[in-house]
């Protein structure tokens, strides 16, 4: 009697065990259908194309790597003593010695003491160069009476030559000069005009004097 109630309760124990075995693998199999998506999204690498930044983030543009300075100044002497001076409203140094420049302002000596005045819309300058490169509505003008207009120049202002080829138009107190190119190496008493066909308008001084 005694053996048969053992042999019983041996036996509802292991049905309850196989109970709970059936119940513990229904909720690993419900957990695991909805833990593995997770588990795989979580480690699926993104490609950087379909990333999206929102307006809110903190994104440091590539413009932050700039350089600006207000009001740059450059100033010095040639081999023979005669001074330069570059100004410009604003600067921005992109590259270490390369500076863009708005707003600019130059005064020269050239080679035969001759004093120019420039200015134009924005440039840029190249100090180990000692080079100017001037841009729009590029206005020079020398204590000797002439004034260039053009487009562009570039200005080796160590060197005290300037050089263009956008068209530029000269004027002094005997008429107008139009060429393609001009070039200014020794002062503005020797200006060569090349690069096609120059076309040179003289004044009539007896009617200006008559007026």
């Amino acid at each position: 009697m005694i053996a048969n109630q053992n042999k019983a309760k041996r036996h509802s124990w292991r049905v309850k065990i196989f109970k709970f075995s059936i119940l513990f693998l229904g909720i690993a199999t419900v957990a695991a259908v909805l833990i593995l998506p997770t588990i795989k999204t979580s480690h699926e690498k993104k490609h950087p194309a379909l990333l999206q930044t929102s307006e809110s983030d903190s994104v440091t543009p590539a413009s932050s790597e700039l350089t600006k300075i207000e009001s740059p100044k450059f100033y010095g002497k040639d081999e023979k003593e005669q001074p330069y001076t570059i100004t410009a409203k604003v600067g921005v140094e992109a590259t270490k010695g390369i500076m863009e420049l708005e707003e600019v302002y130059a005064d020269l000596t050239m080679q035969d003491s001759t004093f120019i005045k420039l200015k134009s819309d924005a440039a840029v300058i190249t100090t180990a160069q000692h080079r100017l490169d001037l841009l729009g509505n590029v206005n020079m003008v020398s204590d000797s009476g002439y004034t260039i207009d053009t487009p562009a120049a570039i200005v080796h202002y160590k060197d005290k030559a300037i050089t263009g080829d956008n068209n530029v138009e000269v004027k002094g107190e005997i008429g107008i000069i139009q060429a393609p190119a001009f070039k200014i190496t020794n002062g503005m008493e020797e200006v060569i005009f090349h690069g096609g066909r120059v076309k040179t308008t003289l004044y009539n001084r007896k009617k200006n004097e008559s007026n």
